[in-house]
């Protein structure tokens, strides 16, 4: 779903994605770093980053952190060098 999102309308099919994300029962860490960032695609930071904070799995580290990275700049908190 998240690929049908990007690739052709964010606007139309990240809804719908959202829909399919949010009636798993138990979504995994990679299928929550994918709803997250769905979230990001609509400009829904706050939401993605909740989301992410609560992901605790070491493999996917480095994909979760880019992902809180895209929510942090979203919301206009980065740091200044």
């Amino acid at each position: 779903m998240y690929l049908a999102a990007v690739r052709i309308d964010a606007g139309k099919f990240g809804p719908l994605a959202l829909l399919a994300y949010e009636s798993m029962r138990s979504p995994d860490p990679f299928d929550r770093r994918r709803w997250a960032d769905t979230l990001l695609l609509l400009d829904r930071y706050e939401e993605a980053e909740r989301l992410l904070a609560a992901i605790d799995d070491k493999p996917s580290r480095s994909f979760v952190a880019h992902s809180l990275s895209r929510a942090v700049l979203g919301l206009g908190r980065q740091k200044k060098p």
